[in-house]
């Protein structure tokens, strides 16, 4: 009952049924490592040992779980739930940020604004189709972007590329800064051209997402979870605060040859 009751508060604190239970299971086992293996724990909780990997891949990201290799085999520890209220509260600091925003969002009427959310590979690409559609493309003159290259793994084969003649052919420039490790392999969709402007972000303000700005339209892209999220927001204000905090970053960064 009192593992019932845990698991139902971690659920509610935004943890999956599952990776409630694989903490909890963690908690219990401690270092003893006959059981804290990823089979181990598979053969235990009668889970699927590739989705037991999903769930401490997870929990390991929101530093509930650490990992160690013993004899070739990784092994894993629970970490102090005390991490679980660190993680609320960058969680309530976020919410705090983009309240205003969505305050915004809501009561933006005369400006007409209004925000469309998408799931899957799907949406990405409709949010890209929508920036160069026929009846859009012609009113874009610049394009700011915060790109990922792992957005160009869940594009249809040569998309990105498809995408990079269209801004050549209707002379769009693109100011876009690259969120990457320094040693990742850049390819030539993120180079420097006649068309195309480029900065990296630093390391350690790396994230898994994307961001364009053209016109009065901000669009984002989340690549962190296991589904992937794209968000159009139309609404002149909202871009036009999102333009400045784009610029002033930009103007941080260092320019590339």
């Amino acid at each position: 009952m009192k593992n019932r009751e845990i698991n139902e508060e971690l659920v509610r604190l935004g943890l999956s049924p599952n990776e409630a239970i694989v903490y909890i299971k963690l908690m219990e086992v401690g270092t003893e490592r006959t059981k804290n293996s990823a089979y181990a724990l598979a053969k235990n909780l009668s889970l699927p040992r590739a989705t037991i990997y999903l769930y401490l891949e997870r929990l390991i990201k929101i530093k509930l779980v650490s990992q160690y290799i013993v004899n070739n085999r990784k092994h894993y520890l629970a970490e102090n739930p005390r991490n679980i209220e660190k993680d609320l509260i960058e969680k309530r600091e976020g919410l705090n940020r983009i309240l205003p925003l969505l305050e915004e969002l809501r009561l933006d009427k005369k400006n007409n604004s209004f925000v469309r959310t998408y799931t899957g590979e799907a949406g990405v690409k409709i949010v890209l189709d929508e920036i160069f559609s026929k009846d859009n493309i012609q009113n874009v003159h610049e394009l700011l972007c915060i790109s990922n290259p792992l957005l160009s793994k869940i594009l249809p084969k040569g998309f990105p590329q498809k995408l990079d003649k269209l801004k050549k052919i209707y002379d769009i420039h693109t100011k876009m800064i690259l969120v990457s490790s320094a040693d990742a392999k850049i390819d030539d969709v993120y180079r420097n051209d006649s068309h195309r402007e480029t900065r990296i972000m630093p390391d350690n303000y790396y994230f898994d997402g994307s961001l364009y700005i053209h016109n009065n339209t901000v669009s984002f892209i989340s690549l962190a979870e296991e589904e992937t999220y794209s968000v159009i927001v139309d609404s002149k204000t909202i871009t036009s605060m999102i333009r400045t905090f784009f610029m002033c970053t930009w103007d941080l960064l260092e320019e590339r040859n």
